[in-house]
Order: C-alpha cells, then structure tokens, then sequence
C-alpha cells in the first residue's frame, strides 16, 4: 500500500493544501504516468531522466532488485487533486558521503541528470512540502543526496531557497560542468567561432576523404521516421565500435537493450526523441540518439563505424546537427549532451551548465554530520 503524508502550507505559499504520497513501482498506475508526463511537460526545468518514459523502463529492467520509493507531491484544490511534483529516490543506509540512513535521488547506469520534477506553475509550494515532508515524517532519514543535479538552472536556485528556508542545509560536495547545445546561437557561424582553423581544415579534408565512396548525406529523423529499423541501425553501430568490445554498449546486455527499447518506444509515442544520421551512399557511419523533454533535449548515446574511424565520422556528424539544429530544433532551449567533463564534445559546443553532487541536511544530527564530512574532505 502506499502512504500518504498531508502537509498544509497554505499559510506561507499558496491557498491549496499539499500531500505527499509515497508510491511503490507496482503502484504506479497508466493514470499517474498521465499525470506524471502532464508534470513533465510544465516542469520548471526540463529532465528527461526524471520522466516516467524512462525512470520506469530503467526500475523494471536495470533496478529491478532495489525498493525505490516514487514521491508524489499532490496539489489538493476545490475538492480535485492533482500532481504538482515527482522525484524517485533510494534508501541509504550510512555511507562515506553521508554517515547516517539518507534518501538518494535514483540514478540509474544510464542517467545522467538527477533532481526534482516540479510543475513551475507550483513549484515553491511544492519544494515547500517535500522539504517539510522530509522533516517531520520521522522516518530517521537525516538528508537527501543528489548526484549530477543542476547547479544553476531555476529548479536549482528555488530547491536550495526553498532548503535553506525550511532550515535544511546544501552540503556541496563536488561541481563540473557539462556541454551544451544552444539553437538559436548555433548555424555555420558556430562551428567557425568554436574550432580552429586547422581543426576545420581537418575535418573538411575528413569529409571530402569520406565523399570519394559515395554522396555523404545527413537527416534528423523523429516521430514516426525514427522507426525500429533506425532503432536497430543506432544500437548495431553503438555496438560495433570500442563500446562492443569492452561490453559496455546496450546491446552487450540483452537486459539493457530491452530497457534502451522500450524507453525509446514510450519518448518516441510522445513525441520526444530523434535521432540523426551520417550516411555514404546507402550506409549509415553515424548516429547519434536523443530525447526531448519541456522544451529541452538530452543527448542519449552515440555510435559510428570502426571502418570509418579515420575520417572522424561521429564529429561530423556533431558538425551537422551544429549546422541544421536552428531550423530543425529551434524551439529547444538547449541540448543537454550528457558528457563528462573533458569529452570530445567539450571541443565542438561552445556552452556549459553547472552540476553539482551533494547532500542536504534534514535534521540537527544530519546537519553536523554533513559538516563534520565536509571538513574531513577539505582537511
């Protein structure tokens, strides 16, 4: 059964009355994920791996062993309730990041954004009612740890106002940053403000090599053109390359292939991934997979030809998307490309974004413990 837990902040931040709902993945019926992809769509900061077409997929399939606890927040308004935020997170006991029992937001092998999805039309009361929910449930958990969460977007300023109000402290415990895809700054100017003379000189030289075994075309495909067959030609060739062999690619695992499937199927139905290709001739050397959510997008994985290698065929087609993306994408606010820091891809967008990891501290001993570990790792 899931538990409900009322919280009223209608005296600080709004009329309606909050409740937290605390769901098991069995609880999770088709018209929550109704209203869980509705939240999506109207968050305050896009998350394409806080929607329910990927967090579920990746419980059923590369989680299946773990107990994670779906936290809904609900809005209750003239008789009517309805959700305003949802987060999935884990139960931790004691840990060297946090020595005492803690809530971990969810992250699965193939996430790499965590955070809180809350609807912006209610998102301070919402941060509100998590933050005392978290407080005052008294189930001895003493923080909450985050991992890659945006540092510096809208959803991250209000969580840590929200936080510091309600008196639970932001123990930050490492920062990078990430690249990103703008639209409306990219085109061909792009590419040459971003690479070097020489670099572009190379990489024009690459794709006259490439030219001289066929016409070299590009597409993006989405909606119903990213079919299974584009689906089988991505995985194959994210396969074939040095991922193959070193048994990370999704098709090294027939469990996360079946993950990557259906999780592609349920953005795909609601309109949010595309994919986009290189092609000599009749032969794809290049694919890069991505996912749209509230108005953003979030590039997935990437995969190219081994026999290609030579001619840089993944960076060109980076080139391409650069090129087309503010005719084809102009009504995303970004592209998040997912990459650690230091990634080739660093060398071709231009723009960052902050990720911070980190705990915030939910109670007295949970607070000197964050600063004892804080001190211990600056010393």
């Amino acid at each position: 059964m899931s538990r409900d837990y009322v919280t009223d902040v209608s005296s600080r931040v709004s009329r309606d009355a909050y409740r937290i709902r605390l769901a098991r993945l069995d609880e999770i019926d088709a018209y929550t994920v109704s209203a869980w992809a509705d939240v999506e769509r109207r968050a305050l900061e896009a998350n394409a791996y806080l929607s329910p077409h990927f967090i579920i997929p990746a419980l059923h399939h590369l989680d299946a062993e773990i107990s994670p606890l779906i936290v809904l927040i609900e809005r209750a308004h003239g008789g009517s309730c309805e959700l305003a935020g949802v987060g999935a997170f884990v139960v931790r006991p004691p840990s060297l990041r946090f020595p005492l029992p803690h809530l971990s937001a969810y992250r699965s092998p193939h996430s790499y954004l965590t955070g809180l999805l809350v609807d912006r039309e209610h998102a301070e009361p919402a941060m509100q009612a998590f933050f005392e929910f978290i407080g005052k449930n008294g189930s001895g958990w003493h923080g909450i740890e985050f991992t890659w969460r945006s540092g510096d977007g809208p959803s991250s300023q209000l969580l840590e106002a929200v936080a510091s109000e309600r008196r639970v402290v932001w123990h930050e415990q490492s920062r990078s940053q990430r690249a990103i895809l703008l639209p409306a700054k990219c085109g061909e100017d792009a590419i040459t403000r971003q690479l070097s003379g020489s670099r572009l000189k190379e990489l024009r030289r690459c794709k006259r090599r490439l030219g001289e075994q066929g016409d070299v075309t590009w597409k993006m495909l989405s909606g119903e053109s990213a079919s299974s067959f584009v689906v089988e030609r991505f995985l194959e060739l994210e396969h074939s390359g040095w991922k193959g062999k070193t048994g990370t690619s999704l098709r090294s695992d027939a469990v996360h292939e079946t993950f990557f499937r259906e999780m592609i199927e349920g953005f795909r139905t609601a309109g949010g991934v595309f994919f986009t290709e290189l092609s000599v001739g009749d032969l794809v050397v290049a694919s890069t997979c991505n996912l749209v959510s509230g108005g953003a997008g979030f590039a997935f994985k990437i995969g190219w030809h081994p026999g290609y290698a030579r001619v840089s065929p993944g960076v060109l087609n980076e080139l391409e998307l650069i090129r087309h993306v503010p005719e084809l994408c102009g009504e995303l606010a970004f592209l998040d490309s997912g990459a650690d820091d230091g990634s080739f891809i660093d060398k071709l967008w231009e723009d960052r974004r902050d990720l911070v990891t980190g705990v915030f501290a939910a109670s007295p001993a949970g607070r000197l413990a964050a600063s004892s570990m804080q001190q211990l790792r600056r010393a």
